[in-house]
């Protein structure tokens, strides 16, 4: 168990199986509409054979320079031999006079021996507009050799308003050397598309990760 006080990671940065490099649309439904990190978390972790848990709350800080958001998360993860299964809760305010966003969001993840599968859904309730959204993520990942791991994913923002739904396909590939296993590169190709009509050129990223 510990108790970290701090700027850090909130427990909603945990949720999620998207395997994305560049996220054009976010990780998941608390990294898009949410609250995933801040300057004065209070946050406690703990491990047990068959899973975790981690809560943490982010403290209101008005007319301070760490000024932020206030929030609460709470998230739970169970392990049943191959499959993982998550869940995410958050209620935040973006003010003091805002109203409270509730954000929530259930995971599991497969591991089938040739891939890991994963999918995400999560709901974030928009306060007091009626554009609450769902974001869905649906990703496998391979590893076609012991240096190269390959990802295909799917992702769709589900608004209620209509017009406003977007979605995304990606497909990235890592090759880790042999030789010097802190140095990679990758490469990755994103398509995204929504129902405003909007014409996205096909969205190509390469580079270059080396670990210290």
């Amino acid at each position: 168990m510990s108790i970290q006080i701090g700027k850090m990671d909130n427990a909603a940065d945990d949720f999620g199986v998207e395997k994305a490099i560049e996220e054009n649309l976010k990780k998941d439904v608390f990294h898009k509409f949410g609250s995933y990190a801040g300057d004065d978390v209070i946050r406690f972790d703990a491990s047990f054979d068959s899973g975790r848990i981690a809560i943490s709350h982010e403290l209101e800080a008005d007319g301070e320079d760490s000024a932020n958001n206030e929030s609460t998360e709470v998230y739970v993860e169970g392990n049943f031999d191959v499959v993982t299964l998550g869940a995410a809760y958050q209620t935040l305010k973006s003010s003091p006079d805002a109203d409270s966003e509730d954000i929530w969001g259930v995971s599991a993840k497969f591991n089938a021996g040739f891939a890991k599968i994963g999918v995400d859904y999560g709901v974030s309730d928009q306060g007091s507009s009626d554009d609450d959204v769902a974001m869905t993520n649906l990703v496998a990942t391979f590893k076609a050799s012991k240096t190269t791991k390959i990802s295909v994913g799917y992702q769709e923002h589900d608004y209620d308003a209509d017009g406003k739904d977007i979605e995304a396909i990606y497909a990235n590939v890592t090759y880790k050397f042999p030789a010097q296993k802190n140095v990679s590169v990758f490469a990755e190709v994103t398509h995204i598309d929504d129902d405003a009509g909007t014409d996205y050129d096909l969205d190509m990223l390469a580079g270059m990760r080396i670990k210290f």
